[in-house]
């Protein structure tokens, strides 16, 4: 498996998919993300999803929140984990994501294990700039990048990134909204556009239905299925991945 099958499994390029799904339900023109307070968070409890590719079962993705506040300032910690085996190779990764409210940035690191070849990113974050750390196969390498006002971080296929972006502000219904994501594995900030459908769909887990609101990134095919607030179902169709949480 070369390094390009290990980015697309493992949580991350957004650069250079293809647009091409439209934005039936969205009215233009786009709005600038504007971050509030957090809703609905889930602190403490390990999130389980079943991780699929092309259709076939490959692993587990999980992630933990836990939040500490100390004054008037929380401190989150986002711990994800993926585990998966795709054309034979075992493929693990780990991220932990440490921030005090979306927009603003603490650490951020990944380390994945792909066939004992291990490779890890350090991303520190200050003064509206972060130095980001790379280190694989005894090599290493550091880059500086300024971010702008109101970055996010997103990992493609991450759902905890995608599920705290939606519970970081109110995304209207049949509006579409302007967000700088930062891309660590690739340095870049991604110009994303993000909105809520109008209509809610139906999706079948286990021998159950549930009605959800869908959120979308359309240029990059990513669907997000909601119930009860909480991220049940992430949909891929760029990478073929498909993440669905285990109900209980």
């Amino acid at each position: 498996m070369n390094n390009r099958d290990v980015f697309l499994l493992g949580a991350i390029i957004l650069v250079g998919a293809i647009a091409v799904e439209l934005y039936s339900n969205f009215a233009n023109p786009l709005i600038d993300y504007t971050p509030g307070n957090y809703t609905s968070l889930i602190i403490g409890t390990p999130q389980q999803f079943d991780y699929y590719k092309e259709g076939t079962l490959i692993g587990t993705y999980t992630y933990t929140l836990d939040s500490q506040t100390s004054g008037s300032s929380t401190f989150h910690t986002l711990q994800t984990s993926v585990d998966i085996t795709y054309k034979d190779e075992p493929l693990t990764l780990e991220t932990t994501h440490r921030f005090l409210d979306e927009v603003s940035q603490v650490s951020y690191t990944v380390d994945f294990n792909i066939g004992g070849v291990t490779t890890k990113l350090g991303c520190n974050f200050l003064g509206g700039k972060v130095l980001i750390t790379t280190s694989s196969r005894g090599k290493n390498q550091t880059t500086t990048m300024a971010l702008p006002a109101n970055t996010v971080i997103i990992d493609n296929n991450n759902p905890a990134h995608w599920e705290l972006l939606v519970k970081s502000f109110n995304a209207e219904p049949g509006k579409k909204y302007s967000i700088n994501a930062f891309i660590p594995q690739v340095a870049v900030v991604q110009k994303i556009e993000f909105g809520v459908d109008t209509s809610h769909q139906f999706v079948n887990i286990d021998t159950k239905s549930y009605e959800c609101i869908v959120a979308r990134e359309p240029n990059f095919q990513i669907a997000l299925y909601f119930y009860n607030g909480n991220l049940i179902q992430y949909k891929n169709d760029v990478d073929g991945i498909i993440i669905v949480k285990k109900m209980p």
